[in-house]
C-alpha cells in the first residue's frame, strides 16, 4: 500500500492494514452489490405496480426500466467479477494494484451518470436529474470510505460531483428554467447538488481517517502489548499492562528506588526428594501460584522464579508512593493464606521465609532483541536475599530492613527490633526487624 500514514511505517502495521483493506473492499462489493439489487427491484416495483401513473408514458417506462435493469445487471455482474478477484489475492497474500482502486472507483461513479443518460431519452431531463437514480452517487460514496483510503472518497466525491455537473449542462442546456437564482448559467438547485456530492466526497474521506486511526490505535495497543508480555512474561498483572499503555510509558535501564521481596519455601530438597516431576511441579503451582497472584495483586512485579521461591519488586518499573507498603501487605497475605491452606489441608504442609529489603536498584531489559527480560540488579538485591536467609536463623517467616520499616511507619504494623546483624556485603550491621 502506498497511502502516506502511520500505519506503513511499521511493516507489522503495514502487512495487517493491508488484510483490513481487502476484507473492506470485499464488504464494500458486497454492500454495493446489495444496493444495487434494491434499485433494481425498486424499477420492478415501478414498472409492474406503478404504471398507470405514467399515463401514455408507459411504452418509455418500460423501455426505460430495461435498459435500467441491464445497467443493474452489469453492475452486479462486475460487483461478483471484483469479489472474485479480491478473494484470490488474499489467498494468495496479495493486495489490490493501487491504480486498480481508481479505476474500479470511476466505473463505479459512473454507472449512476449512465443511468442518467439512460432515463433522459425517455423523460424530462429536469425532473431525471432529481430522480432516485441521483441517490445512487451518494450512496456510493458514502460506502467509499470502507476503502480505507481518504483519497480515494475524495476522488470519488470529485468525479461524481464533476459528472454530474457536465450531465447536467448537457441535458437542460436548451430548457427554460422557471426560477430567477441561477449559478453558472444553471439553477440553483443542480448546482447545490453538485456541491453536496463533492463535500460528501470529502467527508466520506474524514470517516476514513478516523476509521484509520482507530485500526492504528488499535494494532498499536496489540503491538504494545505483545511487546510487554515478551519482556515481562506473564510476571506482570494486567492492570500494570494497561497502566504501562495508557500512559506510554517506555522501559528502559534507570537507577530508582524499589522494595525487593525474595520469598523461599522451606524444606523443598526434602520434600521434592523421591517425587516424580509431575507430583513437584504440581506442588509448585499448588504453592507458588496463589502467592504469585497475591504479588500481582499487590502492584508487583515477580521477576524470577527459582524453583523453590521467586523474587518480585515493588516500585518498579511503575514507581508508586507507598510501593514498601505494597510489598508488605503482600508478604502479610501471603503468610495468612498459607497459614489457612496448611489448616485446610489444601496442600502438603508448607512454611515460607520473605525478606524484604528497599534502596536504590538498576532496572532495565536484559537480552537479545527476540528474548529480553525485565531484570533488577544492585545490592538491594542482595540485601532483601540476605534478609530472607536470616529467616531460618530467626525462625521467622517475614524480616525487613529498617529502610523499609521507615516507609511504613504511618501504617498499623507490629514490627518486633530484633537486632542489628552482620550481612555479608554490608560494611556496618544492619537493623533487621520481624513482621512475622
Amino acid at each position: 500500500m502506498k497511502f502516506s500514514d502511520p500505519i506503513t511505517e511499521n511493516k507489522f502495521y503495514e502487512k495487517h492494514f493491508n488484510q483490513e483493506i481487502m476484507q473492506s473492499e470485499l464488504l464494500r462489493e458486497y454492500v454495493l452489490g446489495g444496493v444495487i439489487l434494491l434499485f433494481a427491484s425498486g424499477s420492478f416495483i415501478n414498472v409492474f405496480f406503478f404504471s398507470t401513473n405514467y399515463g401514455d408514458k408507459i411504452p418509455e417506462l418500460v423501455t426505460a426500466s430495461a435498459w435500467i435493469l441491464i445497467l443493474f445487471l452489469f453492475l452486479v455482474v462486475r460487483s461478483f467479477a471484483v469479489r472474485r478477484i479480491i478473494k484470490n489475492r488474499m489467498k494468495k497474500g496479495k493486495e489490490l494494484p493501487y491504480y486498480l482502486r481508481y479505476v474500479n472507483a470511476f466505473l463505479e461513479t459512473s454507472f449512476p451518470t449512465i443511468g442518467l443518460l439512460i432515463l433522459s431519452i425517455y423523460f424530462d431531463p429536469a425532473a431525471v436529474l432529481v430522480s432516485p437514480m441521483l441517490m445512487l452517487y451518494f450512496l456510493i460514496i458514502i460506502i467509499s470510505s470502507l476503502e480505507l483510503d481518504p483519497r480515494i472518497s475524495f476522488f470519488i466525491g470529485a468525479v461524481a460531483a464533476i459528472e454530474y455537473l457536465l450531465i447536467v449542462l448537457f441535458l437542460i442546456k436548451d430548457t427554460e428554467y422557471h426560477t430567477h437564482i441561477n449559478v453558472l448559467g444553471l439553477p440553483i438547485a443542480y448546482f447545490v447538488s453538485s456541491v453536496i456530492l463533492f463535500v460528501s466526497g470529502i467527508l466520506a474521506g474524514i470517516v476514513s481517517i478516523q476509521i484509520i486511526k482507530k485500526v492504528f490505535n488499535t494494532f498499536q495497543a496489540v503491538e504494545e502489548r505483545n511487546e510487554l508480555e515478551k519482556i515481562f512474561g506473564q510476571q506482570v498483572s494486567k492492570e500494570i499492562v494497561d497502566e504501562f499503555i495508557k500512559n506510554k510509558m517506555i522501559i528502559e535501564n534507570q537507577t530508582r528506588t524499589a522494595c525487593i521481596m525474595f520469598l523461599d519455601i522451606r524444606g523443598f530438597s526434602n520434600f521434592s526428594e523421591g517425587k516424580t516431576p509431575e507430583e513437584i511441579n504440581k506442588y509448585q503451582n499448588s504453592t507458588l501460584g496463589f502467592m504469585i497472584e497475591i504479588v500481582n495483586k499487590h502492584s508487583g512485579i515477580v521477576n524470577q522464579i527459582l524453583g523453590d521461591g521467586f523474587m518480585a519488586t515493588f516500585g518498579a518499573p511503575i514507581q508508586k508512593e507507598n510501593y514498601c507498603i505494597d510489598a508488605v501487605n503482600a508478604s502479610l497475605e501471603i503468610i495468612s493464606s498459607l497459614k489457612m491452606k496448611n489448616e485446610n489441608k489444601e496442600i502438603p504442609f508448607t512454611n515460607v521465609g520473605i525478606g524484604l529489603h528497599s534502596g536504590e536498584v538498576i532496572t532495565g531489559n536484559v537480552g537479545t532483541a527476540d528474548r529480553k527480560q525485565y531484570s533488577v540488579i544492585g545490592n538491594s538485591v542482595i540485601m532483601a536475599a540476605r534478609l530472607e536467609q536470616l529467616n531460618k536463623e530467626y525462625n521467622t517467616n517475614i524480616l525487613i530492613s529498617k529502610e523499609v520499616l521507615d516507609k511504613i511507619s504511618i501504617q498499623n504494623i507490629n514490627a518486633v527490633f530484633l537486632g542489628s546483624v552482620n550481612v555479608k556485603g554490608r560494611s556496618a550491621p544492619v537493623e533487621v526487624y520481624k513482621l512475622a
